[in-house]
């Protein structure tokens, strides 16, 4: 996986440059578990996971809140959400972000 992803982008840079935001991972699912896996390796600690599923909010993983969207656009700023999810979910994710003010150009 590594090396595909250094074909598509310079991942030390783009890692390099996650580092100096508040990630926010959308999907506690286990795309969200490798997603977060990857992203400790680097270093790098999402402030929350988001997620739809309502018997997930309020919960944590691996020591991390599972948050919905109200609250996340509610108590935190200047945040890049990270789209954790198969990519068959990932435009229906982006049209619902897009669509909820939070930001998306």
């Amino acid at each position: 996986m590594s090396a595909l992803l250094d074909k598509i982008i310079d991942s030390e840079e783009y890692f390099y440059n996650l580092k100096t935001k508040k990630i926010v991972c959308w999907g506690a699912g286990s795309k969200g578990r490798q997603t977060l896996e990857l992203l400790r390796e680097k270093g790098i600690e999402p402030i929350a996971f988001c997620d739809n599923n309502k018997d997930l909010q309020g919960k944590s993983m691996k020591g991390i809140p599972i948050l919905n969207y109200d609250t996340i656009k509610n108590e935190c700023s200047d945040y890049c959400i990270c789209i954790t999810c198969t990519y068959s979910n990932a435009m229906g994710i982006y049209n619902e972000l897009k669509n909820s003010g939070g930001g998306i150009e």
